[in-house]
């Protein structure tokens, strides 16, 4: 039986590091000695028991923002030590959360990474991700490698301001070198931003502004070249050398109240005719400011509450007109101050002066409410012996008055009596010696020459004397005096003395007295009131019955009558 001889491994078997073994095997006679070689040559098959190895476990790239589509980003390349199909090496990227393989595409076969859509750098500066390398061998083995990718920027990006419009106000009293307001812009190409420049390149014609280039601040030049306008438009630049934008300012010229309304006259003169319905127009007052907005806005007021009872404006048109009935009678001249007030509180006045027109609607009226005389049976003709007189409260032809004796029967007083119509002189005009004794009472009319004539009457008693009759007569036909309006009355000096009402008489103004010897009494006949203000005694005193009103009544005319026994004067 021939021995058989067994090869064995004792060690393992690196087919990378050496594929075949060449063996001399010997064959020796252990008793001889004698022995016989024969060669072994041994070859190893391959397993895959090697992965695919990257030249670096990390690449560092960088590509500029404006690569194209498709332009190659770098190559990567993986060893695989084993042979055959186990040496062959797949190249692929890893899925991320990155999404990297939307970014980026290799070739599966030569390891090259292209670019598979435009990379921005203001979006993503830097991308990672991994690629895989993996042999073909089953079991199939990989390995990894990391590339590192650094997005280069370029200026592809123009400037952008902060808003696309822009809006301030301005006052209209600032100064120049006011800071009106600033515009900011930015660039995401730039990394310092302070590398932007700033202009004005629309509206700005007049040179009303300057725009400091660098920081984007505008301040006032000159508020004058302003102009009518109160908005100006300006059109605003920001640019980063290759790339330019735009934004649009607006400046309004903000109010200031730096002006008061003021009227183009300081008076103004107008005529109302008087008995008009209340709400009659009667003026429209106009002021003006220089100042605009709500330091513009003028409104009128009448600055007098005691006018202001009388007479509205309008505040916002400054129309005038009455709320009351005008009367000439009681007040002839009104003196309206108009204010003009603005939004700011300034004020300018105007003083509107309004006469009252008269009409015809006052009657005359007598100064005494009855005439009485005693003449002489042998009294001359056509010489005056009384006089009537009558006045009218109106002006003008309104209040002219003309007199005529007036009786509502027809007798024979006008043709013994006549009156002047001028001047209310009566007088004899013929002999009235038939007539002694008897007395004549007939009326005497004061007619106004205004439109629509008014009149009032006015009774006359004449009495004719014999030769032995002697009127009385007064030392002084009239004379004037003056009191103050709180002089006392009558009804202010009673006091109670024992529970007795006693009266003292008031202020005295006077005491009558008689030229001729005759006994007489004296009545008031110039007071048609029911309370007098005036009251005459036995002696002949007039003193003051009740107070004086200067506001009411500033003058008083006192008729006194003396009547003695037999006659009447």
């Amino acid at each position: 039986m021939v021995p058989v001889s067994v090869i064995s491994v004792v060690d393992e078997l690196d087919f990378e590091q050496q594929p075949q073994y060449e063996l001399l095997i010997r064959a020796t006679d252990s008793v001889s000695g004698v022995y016989a070689e024969v060669p072994v040559s041994i070859v190893l098959q391959d397993v895959n028991d090697c992965p695919p190895e990257f030249t670096q476990e990390n690449y560092n790239v960088s590509i500029s923002e404006a690569a194209q589509f498709g332009t190659p980003v770098l190559t990567v390349l993986a060893n695989d030590n084993d042979t055959g199909i186990n040496k062959k090496v797949s190249y692929s990227i890893l899925n991320d959360n990155s999404n990297s393989s939307e970014y980026f595409y290799i070739d599966e076969n030569e390891g090259v990474v292209y670019l598979k859509q435009a990379l921005d750098h203001e979006e993503a500066s830097s991308h990672h991700f991994v690629v895989v390398a993996k042999d073909l061998g089953v079991p199939s083995l990989s390995s990894t490698a990391h590339v590192w990718l650094t997005v280069l920027d370029m200026n592809d990006n123009p400037p952008k301001f902060e808003q696309t419009s822009y809006m301030c106000g301005l006052l209209v009293n600032a100064n120049r070198d006011q800071f009106v307001t600033i515009v900011k812009a930015s660039d995401p190409d730039l990394v310092d931003q302070n590398n932007l420049r700033y202009t004005i390149v629309a509206g700005n014609e007049q040179q009303t502004f300057s725009m400091d280039p660098e920081t984007g601040i505008i301040t006032l030049t000159n508020l004058a070249n302003f102009g009518s306008d109160k908005t100006i438009i300006l059109n605003v630049s920001v640019s980063d050398g290759v790339y330019t934008n735009f934004a649009r300012l607006k400046v309004e010229l903000l109010p200031a109240n730096l002006h008061p309304p003021k009227f183009d006259k300081v008076i103004v003169d107008v005529q109302v005719p008087e008995n008009q319905s209340p709400g009659f127009p009667v003026a429209v007052v106009k002021a003006t400011d220089e100042d605009f907005g709500e330091f513009g806005a003028v409104s009128y007021s009448i600055h007098s509450d005691l006018l202001s009872e009388t007479f509205r404006i309008d505040k916002a048109t400054g129309k005038l007109t009455t709320k009351a009935r005008l009367d000439r009678e009681k007040q002839k001249l009104y003196e309206v101050p108009v204010m003009a007030t603005d939004g700011g509180g300034r004020s300018g006045f105007l003083t509107v002066r309004i006469k009252v027109v008269d009409e015809n609607d006052n009657a005359p009226y007598f100064l005494l409410k009855e005439y009485q005389a005693s003449i002489h049976y042998n009294h001359s003709l056509n010489v005056s012996f009384m006089r009537v007189r009558a006045v009218d409260a109106d002006e003008g032809a309104s209040a002219q008055v003309k007199y005529q004796i007036y009786e509502k029967k027809s007798s024979e007083v006008a043709d013994i009596f006549e009156v002047n119509p001028d001047t209310g002189d009566i007088s004899l005009k013929k002999s009235a010696s038939s007539w002694v004794g008897e007395v004549f009472q007939f009326f005497v009319r004061a007619t106004d020459k205004g439109p629509q004539e008014k009149h009032s009457d006015v009774p006359v008693n004449i009495l004719i004397m014999g030769p032995k009759d002697f009127p009385p007569v007064f030392e002084r036909k009239d004379d004037k005096y003056f009191l103050w309006e709180n002089s006392p009355a009558g009804k202010d000096s009673r006091v109670f003395v024992d529970r007795r009402l006693i009266r003292f008489a008031g202020t005295v103004i006077t005491k009558l007295k008689m030229a001729s010897n005759v006994s007489v009494v004296y009545q008031i006949i110039s007071e048609l009131d029911e309370r007098p203000q005036f009251e005459v005694d036995s002696q002949g005193q007039i003193s003051l019955a009740k107070p004086l009103d200067f506001e009411t009544q500033d003058s008083h005319l006192i008729g006194v009558l003396a009547m003695s026994d037999s006659s009447l004067g």
